[in-house]
């Protein structure tokens, strides 16, 4: 059955990156699955971005560099949760 909007949804913490984009910019990002949810995906900064796709996994446009490597990290066999990128 979907989740209303105020219940909660179901979700688990899957992968997160360390980033270091250069020596002065680091960042961290967490990344979700959500196994279900209601209502229709809708991006609300088109300035940011140029559409919103259902993509196979591997067949995906190039992406920006640490979500990639969230998503890589997350369909990686060994089931690390950790992924540090670009850390010299």
């Amino acid at each position: 059955m979907p989740t209303r909007p105020g219940n909660s949804t179901p979700r688990s913490l899957v992968q997160v990156v360390h980033h270091q984009q250069d020596s002065e910019v680091e960042r961290i990002g967490f990344f979700f699955e959500a196994t279900r949810w209601f209502g229709d995906p809708v991006y609300k900064e088109p300035s940011k971005c140029l559409a919103l796709e259902w993509l196979s996994a591997h067949d995906l446009p190039d992406l920006i560099e640490y979500p990639k490597q969230g998503l890589l990290g997350h369909l990686a066999a060994d089931n690390s949760t950790l992924t540090e990128h670009g850390w010299v």
